[in-house]
């Protein structure tokens, strides 16, 4: 692969049908979604391979040797393995591996990046599934406890791998233990062995973590914050907590505006950096450095159609190129997807 890396393309004109959404497919490649799956060059401007969509939504999980899809069919949360050529090996419904449990999220499954384990948020268990031995283990069940911070767990949401897959990250619900708390429940987040030790429940203070968007990239997890209504920035703390991949260390930064956050958190593939949007009249996307949490670029897109800014946009950002991928539109169905893109520096 070139190490020289050009500003990345995209031509949606390749693209049966109207280009719904997008997810990092590794080494500046990404999956596209429109009437069919596509893997995508964006540096090449060539499309790999495509097949068939399995799921009308979900999240995609790049692995040694191929991608995960997880999403919801008629039979409940699924997940779907695919080569890299994205030829369909192998289908796991989850309600078949656990029984009188269920998973909620597409977040809710995640992979090793070895592929070869997943980790399940079941709704009252947390379970750990090998897939060379078709073995699934309970690493947490509801009501486990934390005496340290006099906490325990209520339900379970999303998980993703930590640590060279030695440890997982989970986040859900929890309540206080302590015997004047009254039975309020609140977000958590926290960590534990994949061989189920070493068991931590921390609370965010102030800050809701969105459960529907944890976002799980190569050297980070980003976790950012729960808003309960659309302009509700009395909760909104604009900043953005994360962790550290190979740690699980927990950071978190600020960004440059009070009303960022709101309305789109977005990360890069490998972790590198973050990018905000803000919608009005126009389209304003801040994109930062995560490590030291500088803006480095700020860029408004426009449009006559103002109909393109009443939703959240999809944004894509390429660590190697230094691109981001802007497709307003892609989730309001009576329009075209806009294309832009564009790069930035640090």
């Amino acid at each position: 692969y070139p190490h020289d890396y050009v500003q990345g393309k995209f031509d949606a004109s390749l693209f049966a049908g109207k280009v719904k959404s997008c997810a990092y497919a590794g080494n500046d490649k990404i999956i596209v979604l429109s009437d069919k799956l596509y893997l995508y060059d964006t540096q090449s401007g060539a499309v790999l391979a495509e097949t068939e969509p399995p799921l009308e939504f979900f999240e995609v999980y790049a692995f040694e040797g191929g991608y995960l899809l997880t999403g919801f069919s008629s039979n409940g949360a699924t997940a779907c393995f695919y080569n890299e050529n994205l030829s369909l090996t192998k289908e796991i419904i989850t309600m078949d591996l656990l029984k009188e449990d269920f998973v909620t999220m597409e977040s809710g499954i995640a992979i090793s990046s070895d592929g070869k384990k997943l980790a399940l948020a079941g709704m009252n268990v947390l379970y750990v599934y090998d897939l060379e031995n078709e073995n699934i283990e309970r690493l947490l069940v509801h009501g486990d406890r934390f005496a340290d911070n006099s906490m325990e767990i209520v339900t379970f949401n999303s998980v993703t791998f930590l640590c060279e897959n030695t440890q997982i990250a989970y986040c859900g619900q929890g309540r206080s233990i302590s015997d004047t708390a009254d039975d309020e429940f609140f977000s958590i987040c926290g960590t534990v062995a994949v061989n189920g030790d070493h068991l931590n429940i921390a609370k965010p203070s102030d800050y809701v973590i969105d459960t529907n968007d944890i976002q799980n990239r190569v050297n980070r997890i980003f976790m950012p914050q729960e808003i309960s209504e659309p302009g509700d920035f009395g909760k909104n703390t604009a900043s953005l907590i994360w962790l550290d991949s190979k740690t699980g260390q927990e950071n978190q930064f600020a960004f440059s505006s009070g009303d960022e956050g709101c309305e789109g958190v977005y990360s890069s593939e490998q972790g590198t950096y973050a990018a905000t949007a803000v919608l009005g009249e126009s389209l304003i996307i801040r994109i930062y450095e995560v490590s030291s949490g500088s803006l480095i670029h700020k860029e408004e897109i426009e449009n006559p159609d103002k109909t393109y800014f009443y939703r959240i946009p999809q944004i894509y950002l390429f660590d190697n190129s230094k691109t981001a991928l802007v497709l307003p539109g892609g989730g309001i169905q009576e329009l075209e997807t806009l294309v832009a893109t564009f790069t930035f520096e640090e």
